[in-house]
């Protein structure tokens, strides 16, 4: 009983780190976001991942790069 539960163990140990994903932590301090405080996010079917900030408008992440969008400096109202 005890080796069959210490190799389900190393059986689902061992799948974590095959199919697990690689996450990055990005916040204001490290990149050019602009905000910490986000409402969503959603990734469209190029790829780009779309971020709505709850003051300073949206912000699109593109091939590792933000690029901050806001009334001032685009077509958001």
């Amino acid at each position: 009983m005890k080796l069959e539960i210490t190799l389900s163990l190393l059986l689902l140990l061992t799948m974590q780190i095959v199919f697990g994903q690689k996450s990055e932590l990005f916040s204001k301090d490290n990149s050019e976001l602009i905000d910490d405080d986000l409402l969503s996010i959603t990734v469209d079917t190029n790829g780009n991942k779309w971020i709505g900030t709850s003051k300073f408008g949206l912000v699109k992440l593109s091939n590792g790069k933000f690029e901050n969008l806001n009334k001032e400096n685009s077509e958001i109202k």
